[in-house]
Formats: C-alpha cells, structure tokens, sequence
C-alpha cells in the first residue's frame, strides 16, 4: 500500500438515498423503462445539488455542461423576449430539464430558476451522452421532448409524466 495514495471516492449515495433516489427516478418518464440494474448504472454517474427559491440553476446563453433531474421542489422556465423575461413553463419532481443545449450543441436556450427551494439531480454533459443517449427509447423521448420545447410547445405528453398540475 502507498501511504501516499489517495483513498478511494466515498459513494455519492447511502444505501437509503439510492432506495430513494430509485423511487424517484422510477417516476421520471423516461427512466421507468429501465430494468433495476440499468436504473443503478445510470444511478452510479448522477451527482446531485439543492437550490434555493430564485436561484438560477440554468442561464439562457450560457454553455450546456449538463441535465439535470428535478428530484423535489419547483422551478421556473423562462425566455428573455424583447429584454423582458417571458415565463414560458414550471416544472416540478420528475421533470427534466437541461437537453436542449446537450442533444444541439448550442448555448442554453432558457432561464431555468429555483421557484420552490429543492433538489435536482446532475448528469453531465459526458454521462448524459454515454448513458442516456445509449438507450435508444430513452433517446427518441428525450429529442421528442426538446422538439416540443424548441417549439414553445412547453406542455408535452411523455409516457409515464405526472399530468400537468
């Protein structure tokens, strides 16, 4: 052993927080697809980040570097149209977000803001790519998701999505 070396990475999840973090990604459209170990694979690579209420987690313009997972709390989607910011969706647990810039490689294309304090759970731009883009059916839900929003149509139909509140 090298007592110089460097220990290993603590796991980014207790045993409890991955139960619960496979009862909340059971519920996020695209992921229910997934067999158990497919689900734990895509588990392995998630980072995760709390906000606050009006904290920004998304800049329109900014560089896309990741997806994220609406775990808990709300947040506000908006476009800056004319200078003025234009609300164009709220979105709450099991919601998405984040896709548009990765699938394009363009800048981000909205504001996305904490309304609700919560948490959200992080791919990044590499992983997103490697592991959900990997499942063709989750590929197609996700791009058919970033149609819908490019087009403004922000209330989108995905399989297995809570109903719009």
């Amino acid at each position: 052993d090298d007592p110089g070396a460097m220990p290993p990475p603590a796991p980014a999840f207790t045993p409890e927080e991955t139960s619960r973090l496979r009862e909340t990604l059971a519920r996020v459209a695209f992921l229910e697809y997934l067999e158990p170990h497919e689900l734990d694979a895509r588990i392995a690579v998630l980072g995760r980040r709390s906000f606050a209420a009006g904290e920004t987690l998304i800049a329109e313009g900014a560089p896309g570097d990741a997806f994220y997972i609406l775990a808990s709390g709300t947040v506000v989607v908006s476009k800056r149209v004319g200078g003025q910011d234009e609300r164009r969706a709220t979105l709450d647990a099991g919601n998405f977000f984040g896709e548009i810039a990765l699938l394009n490689d363009v800048p981000r294309t909205a504001t996305v803001a904490g309304a609700e304090a919560g948490e959200v759970y992080v791919l990044s731009r590499e992983n997103f790519r490697r592991v959900l883009l990997a499942n063709q059916l989750i590929a197609d839900i996700i791009r058919t998701a970033a149609r819908h929003r490019l087009a403004d149509d922000v209330t989108i139909d995905l399989p297995g999505a809570p109903p719009p509140a």
